[in-house]
């Protein structure tokens, strides 16, 4: 069983929920359920959580998490709606089968949804820069103390949302480096749909 919970995704300029990433939680520990080396199971298991995600309704568009097995797949696909997907749970190992995700990826963009790269180190930006991504994702301690990788990111000309914002010194330290978007505690705890839309509507 799946339990779809909500985050928001805040623009730091005008304060605005522009977006939310809809995860996926099963009721057994998620490195398990999404990281089975199995892969037609690992296939229904992801095929099915997207769908459920785009049976919950909102206003906001939102971003679906996606492994970068499943991803050349499920482009393949006719499922649409508004947002994109966030590739997770990758590591290096993916890079000899890298040229069918650029193509996936450029698959999904043509029909109008945004690719976003998760977790991404000054090591693996030029990586997921040359897939074509939309934007990245990147953590705040990748930032903290690390002018270079900030200077980095700024020359890519790239979105990016800064994760694992909780206080409000991380808030003020993102806004000080010129970073629009951004998701954490700090904006938001993950909620389920329904508990999600009351308290967006009283924020």
């Amino acid at each position: 069983m799946l339990e779809i919970l909500s985050q928001p995704i805040v623009n730091l300029i005008t304060g605005e929920k522009v977006m939310e990433e809809r995860l996926s939680r099963p009721d057994c520990p998620i490195k398990d359920y999404f990281s089975t080396k199995d892969r037609s199971t690992l296939l229904r298991r992801e095929i099915h959580a997207i769908l459920q995600c785009i049976e919950e309704r909102g206003t906001l568009p939102y971003t679906i998490n996606i492994t970068p097995y499943t991803l050349p797949i499920f482009c393949r696909l006719p499922i649409y709606w508004t947002g994109g997907v966030e590739i997770v749970e990758w590591d290096k190992s993916i890079l000899p089968n890298f040229k069918p995700m650029k193509v996936a990826i450029k698959v999904l963009q043509s029909r109008g949804l945004s690719v976003w790269a998760d977790d991404i180190t000054p090591e693996t930006v030029n990586m997921w820069l040359k897939a074509g991504v939309t934007g990245f994702k990147v953590e705040l301690k990748e930032l903290r103390n690390n002018e270079l990788f900030v200077k980095k990111l700024r020359t890519t000309q790239k979105p990016v949302i800064v994760e694992r914002i909780e206080t409000k010194d991380d808030h003020e330290f993102v806004k000080s480096i010129g970073v629009t978007l951004a998701q954490g505690y700090y904006y938001g705890m993950p909620k389920r749909r329904e508990d999600y839309i009351s308290w967006t509507m009283m924020n």
